[in-house]
């Protein structure tokens, strides 16, 4: 069957005026699709989006300066109240990247997307595999949502924001998308969102993690970067597709070799596009940063890949080595959107000149070829090779539930934490997540006595602060202190989750409100004494 091309036609009249000008008509003629395919728009439309005003303008400082606090304060007045001409403000609003703005410390590395370029990763994506109707696309790190803005419309969009007003904005423009006001980290944290994306998009943040959020997953990565696509591909549904803008040293920096070669335990490198100086200067940035594309393995694939028996399998099967050693690019010029300096940039670093314009998109589009597809016969050896066992008795790994997320959120769930579920034993491990110790049916019980005397000393503690009778709890205390466990009653006292721990007055508990049935938590000094 002979390749069909898709031409983009990206030219635009010019603009009345920078800021108010109408949307920027892009043509682009398209072969049939078929009717399960999701729908790219045949007249696209980039009307001006955050600070990016058409392929030749931009906001000024001082324009997204005045723009954004307009758009803050436009966020206390009710949204079914909001004025055309106020939505267009609160499409401009651009973030703090590229700003000088001294109370907006936390997010001023914050460089939202163009809506060209966001456009031309959602193309690429497209080429590894075509999007499909009623897709469930998440984007990591939405912004106020130019993928969203520049995607297909009959999918389903979920979005994911830290900063709440941002965010805010996001679900304004937005009213289908279903925006996630928290940082990746928490919304990793349940572990509900593992393998259900058909595809995943967006601008990673670039640059280090911060304690305040990296504490709830995955502390021992330390790159946004790394931390995001990690996550991301742990996300895809087997044989779902990425797109993500990237930090250059993602692919380029021999220091994450290692690192690449763990990515390629996860999902294929389908390739990538280097992005000119010009990409981000809507931003006032000449950031260049890269397009990275993958395809998740199919199912169980992964699972077998984590084996220690993997090692076995020849990495030329699985492993591409210029995207390993980090020479993709030295082999694949025609993938880089402009022309390389060498050592023309700070500190003697290459630099990518060129502009960001129909044209250029429109090559891109032509050039960029996708690595060819690992192959099933391939997949068969791994499978043949590695096996796994027919049953597992014991879940060897438990997401966190939404009580226990708001627990680690608030510092009151530490690592090391020990619950019981029915007869299995599970500590708390540095990546949040629940790891098997022990299938041990009376050591889960002992571990199960001990959240009905948390609750009621707990109780106990409230009512003294505010002079409340506290005889009938210091009653209920010293009952279940001495009294024996009743056999035969899994659930407890009081039709509580766990029942006393006998002999452990002085091991007290945090409670875990919300626990289902026969689930308790210790922390790490309270579980030294089992």
């Amino acid at each position: 069957m002979a390749a069909t091309q898709l031409w983009l036609d990206f030219t635009e009249p010019a603009p009345s005026s920078p800021i108010t000008s109408h949307a920027q008509i892009i043509h682009f003629p398209v072969p049939p699709q078929k009717t399960d395919q999701a729908i790219f728009p045949l007249d696209f439309s980039f009307a001006p989006y955050g600070a990016w005003v058409s392929f030749s303008k931009r906001l000024s400082s001082s324009e997204r300066l005045r723009i954004n606090n307009e758009a803050i304060a436009l966020l206390s007045k009710p949204h079914d109240q909001l004025t055309p001409a106020e939505l267009d403000t609160l499409r401009s609003y651009s973030g703090w990247g590229g700003l000088s703005a001294s109370d907006e410390r936390g997010v001023l590395y914050d460089y939202y997307t163009s809506p060209p370029i966001a456009s031309l990763a959602w193309h690429l994506l497209n080429k590894l595999k075509p999007v499909q109707k009623d897709a469930l696309i998440l984007e990591p790190s939405c912004g106020t949502g130019v993928f969203f803005f520049t995607g297909p419309q009959d999918v389903f969009y979920n979005g994911v924001e830290l900063d709440e007003r941002t965010a805010s904005i996001a679900s304004i423009l937005h009213p289908d998308a279903f925006i996630n006001p928290k940082s990746y980290e928490a919304f990793n944290l349940s572990g509900d969102n593992a393998s259900r994306f058909d595809h995943i998009i967006g601008n990673a943040p670039f640059g280090e993690r911060t304690l305040e959020t990296a504490f709830m997953d995955m502390p021992e990565e330390k790159s946004l970067d790394r931390y995001f696509i990690a996550r991301s591909l742990d996300n895809l549904k087997p044989s779902g597709t990425m797109a993500l803008i990237v930090h250059s040293g993602i692919l380029a920096n021999k220091s994450n070799a290692e690192w690449r070669l763990s990515i390629s335990k996860k999902a294929q490198f389908m390739g990538a596009v280097k992005l000119n100086g010009s990409s981000f200067n809507h931003t006032h940035t000449s950031i260049q940063p890269d397009i990275l594309l993958f395809k998740k393995y199919p199912e169980n694939i992964e699972q077998l890949l984590q084996k220690p028996s993997a090692s076995d399998i020849p990495s030329s099967e699985l492993v591409q080595e210029d995207w390993i050693d980090g020479t993709y690019f030295s082999n694949r010029p025609q993938h880089i959107m402009g022309i390389v300096q060498s050592g023309k940039g700070q500190w003697g670093s290459d630099v990518v000149s060129g502009d960001v314009t129909p044209e250029t998109l429109q090559a891109m589009l032509d050039t960029f070829i996708p690595e060819p597809p690992i192959s099933e016969q391939v997949y068969d050896n791994i499978r043949n090779t590695i096996s796994l066992p027919d049953k597992i008795v014991k879940m060897t790994i438990l997401p966190l539930t939404k009580d226990e997320i708001e627990a680690v959120e608030q510092k009151a769930l530490p690592i090391g934490s020990v619950k019981a579920v029915d007869s299995a034993v599970y500590i708390l491990s540095d990546s949040y997540r629940w790891n098997l110790a022990k299938d041990d049916l009376p050591l889960a019980e002992r571990i199960k006595r001990v959240l009905s005397i948390s609750t009621e000393v707990k109780a106990l503690r409230m009512h003294m602060r505010e002079g409340r009778a506290s005889a009938p709890l210091q009653g209920t205390i010293k009952f279940l202190l001495g009294a024996p466990y009743p056999r035969g009653k899994p659930t407890g006292y009081y039709g509580r989750a766990c029942t006393p721990f006998q002999g452990g007055r002085k091991n007290w508990i945090t409670s875990c409100h919300g626990m289902t049935r026969s689930a308790v938590f210790l922390q790490p000094r309270q579980a030294a004494g089992y």
